[in-house]
């Protein structure tokens, strides 16, 4: 094989290795209208992995959020939420703006926020559960696709909101650092 045969055959196989990872391992299935209809495992995992990281960097920016906001040392009031839940979060997040400091979060925002623990709750700790151990493939397959259709609405809510949350976060970091 020459070099330019050689060439050829890789463009080839490079172009016939990504199809068959599009056809065969990442697959997520929509109707016309944009509705989830069904994905496999492999679309599944990331998918999930893609929730959990929205999820860690909401918690993380509404803890950066807070130690900006709060009165004090930022490094001192980041580290007294480090071992905090989404929920205590919250719940330091609304006593500041009980005491008058805005953060920049709408009512809807701390809702979503409290589904969000919710939803991150049943991602870490539940859903491979409900559906690993059923024996019978069929019925298997049937709750892996009702679970797996929950995961493309959650992801999707969550990242709305962890776009949201960043950009909240930036926009506080900046004005408190113009305003030193």
């Amino acid at each position: 094989m020459n070099r330019e045969e050689m060439e050829t055959f890789l463009k080839n196989y490079r172009k016939d290795a990504l199809k068959e990872i599009k056809d065969n391992y990442f697959q997520l299935e929509l109707d016309d209208s944009g509705n989830y209809v069904r994905m496999n495992r492999d679309m599944f995992k990331l998918i999930h992995s893609e929730l959990i990281q929205q999820v860690q960097c909401i918690e993380h920016n509404l803890k950066v959020i807070y130690a900006t906001i709060n009165s004090g040392d930022f490094v001192e009031n980041f580290e007294s939420l480090s071992k905090t839940n989404l929920g205590m979060i919250i719940k330091e997040l609304k006593k500041l703006e009980l005491e008058g400091i805005d953060t920049e979060l709408t009512e809807e925002d701390y809702k979503v926020i409290d589904e969000i623990r919710i939803i991150r709750n049943y991602w870490c700790h539940q859903c491979y559960i409900d559906y690993v151990y059923i024996s019978d493939d069929k019925q298997r397959e049937k709750m892996f696709q009702l679970i797996a259709g929950k995961l493309h609405y959650d992801e999707l809510q969550t990242n709305d909101l962890s776009e949201k949350i960043e950009k909240i976060r930036l926009i506080i970091v900046k004005h408190k650092k113009n305003s030193k």
